[in-house]
């Protein structure tokens, strides 16, 4: 029989360390597996309002804004070298007011467009293979530990204006990679209505 002890210690120690990251994007069930070819569009909505705090280097002050923001989100379950992973693509689209002090003279502006598309490919690297629906049903009965890795690609297509301090889009490339953890799920139990 192995000793599976390094295994578990580094599994562990992944565990804590994603635990204790800064979850500014926290997508639930990032890595929890789908069946191959699965197809998921989402829509969604929010709406903001109050001070905005900008880069110290601008000569904006007192800024306050009302923006909304509109995401559609398309995301494919896939089978990449046997293992589930998913693709994503977001497009976000804002619109909305701010207003503030441009150096000391009173300014405002409306602003709406597109924002930066993101793409986020996700693969389980540890848990999960590559499954179709009976797997999966499966797997939901009897949930394992996944560790996953995800890389986040946003390009620069967002509408920009080089004159304007506020914008929709960044005009710049970002990436970010995370590597996380998620403990098996308790099995669905039946629930009795009185």
């Amino acid at each position: 029989m192995r000793n599976n002890s390094g295994y578990t210690t580094i599994l562990l120690a992944l565990v804590l360390w994603s635990a204790s990251s800064i979850a500014r994007e926290l997508t639930p069930r990032t890595y929890w597996p789908a069946p191959v070819g699965t197809k998921v569009l989402v829509t969604g909505y929010s709406y903001s309002e109050g001070d905005v705090l900008l880069d110290s280097s601008t000569p904006l002050y007192e800024v306050d804004s009302r923006t909304n923001l509109g995401l559609l989100t398309y995301l494919r379950a896939l089978d990449l070298r046997n293992r589930s992973s998913n693709i994503m693509v977001e497009l976000p689209y804002s619109w909305g007011k701010a207003e503030g002090l441009v150096v000391d003279r009173p300014a405002s502006r409306n602003f709406s467009g597109f924002g930066d598309v993101g793409v986020t490919v996700t693969v389980n690297l540890i848990g999960a293979a590559a499954m179709n629906v009976q797997d999966f049903q499966a797997f939901r009965a009897d949930p394992n530990p996944i560790l996953g890795a995800s890389l986040k690609i946003v390009a620069p297509t967002g509408q920009y204006h080089e004159d304007r301090f506020i914008n929709v889009g960044q005009n710049r490339w970002a990436t970010r990679a995370q590597l996380g953890a998620a403990p098996p799920e308790l099995p669905v139990q039946p629930c009795l209505a009185l």
